[in-house]
């Protein structure tokens, strides 16, 4: 079988969704040799520029874009470098929303940098 972009995703869309689940276990199983574990380093930098536009032209807020690369942080397969580089932004912004240390602005302002410069 050789896979190929349909000319109606919605349909292909459709007629997965109604797979009963042996025949969701065989594609499962005929897909798994082309499937990777892991997400690709050009994959992952194209959802942060993702990210960062949305954050950088106001679509999304910054608690919304912590919450959002926490998400990533936990759920896509990262560099260790990127993945310790994410975790104080959730951590900074859970003290500042509680008053405990700093502000929800300086949070905001530190984020913002390291998008636009990583």
């Amino acid at each position: 079988m050789i896979l190929q972009r349909p000319s109606r995703p919605f349909m292909v869309l459709s007629s997965f969704s109604t797979l009963v689940r042996e025949q969701a276990t065989f594609y499962r199983a005929a897909l798994r040799p082309i499937a990777d574990d892991h997400e690709s380093p050009a994959v992952v930098a194209r959802l942060l520029g993702i990210v960062t536009d949305d954050f950088t032209n106001g679509r999304r807020n910054a608690k919304d874009t912590i919450t959002l690369l926490g998400q990533m942080r936990d759920n896509v397969a990262m560099s260790d470098a990127l993945r310790e580089a994410l975790h104080p932004f959730g951590i900074q912004n859970m003290l500042a929303s509680v008053g405990a240390k700093g502000s929800i602005e300086d949070v905001e302002a530190r984020l913002k940098a390291w998008l636009v410069t990583r």
